[in-house]
C-alpha cells in the first residue's frame, strides 16, 4: 500500500455501553475513540428516496486503511476537519486483503439529529 493514497485523518470509534444512567435510570450510552489513523476515504454512490413520509438521502463510501485488527460492523467512522467535514459514517463491513495489509471499510452516511 502507498502511503501517498492515505491523506485523510479518520476516527474509528465503538458503541460505550452502561457507563451510567440517566434521570430515568435508563443505561446511557454514547461513543468512544477506539484509533485515529491514516486512510484514503472514497465516495461511491449516493441516492435520494422517500421513507416514512419524508425525503432521505444515503451515500456509500469507501475507506482504505491500513490492517488493524479488531475492526467490525459494530463501530462508526468520523471524518473530521481539516481532511472531512466532521461526517459521521456506519461501517456496514471491514474487508482484509489476503496478506492483511490493509482494510477496506464499506460505509453508509449516518444523520445525526
Amino acid at each position: 500500500m502507498r502511503a501517498g493514497r492515505l491523506r485523510h485523518r479518520v476516527t474509528i470509534q465503538r458503541q460505550r455501553q452502561g457507563e451510567g444512567k440517566d434521570e430515568v435510570g435508563q443505561p446511557v450510552e454514547g461513543w468512544e475513540d477506539v484509533a485515529t489513523v491514516w486512510a484514503e476515504v472514497t465516495g461511491l454512490t449516493g441516492r435520494e428516496y422517500i421513507a416514512s413520509g419524508g425525503e432521505q438521502s444515503e451515500v456509500s463510501m469507501q475507506i482504505l486503511m491500513r490492517y488493524r485488527a479488531g475492526i467490525d460492523e459494530t463501530m462508526q467512522v468520523i471524518h473530521p476537519p481539516p481532511t472531512g467535514g466532521g461526517e459521521t459514517y456506519e461501517i456496514i463491513s471491514a474487508l482484509p486483503d489476503a496478506r492483511r495489509r490493509q482494510l477496506t471499510l464499506m460505509c453508509k452516511s449516518v444523520r445525526r439529529s
